[in-house]
């Protein structure tokens, strides 16, 4: 029992992290774009 708490406390971790850094890429892209000149110039 205490083996099925901790792999799924362990699978839900690795989830919640990938999510954070997936999220954490997606908003320095934004940043990236928002100062990209090219962006402006269109």
């Amino acid at each position: 029992m205490i083996a099925l708490v901790i792999a799924f406390g362990t699978a839900f971790g690795t989830a919640f992290v990938t999510d954070f850094v997936i999220a954490g890429e997606r908003f320095d892209d934004r940043n990236a774009i928002a100062r990209s000149p090219s962006v402006h110039c269109r």
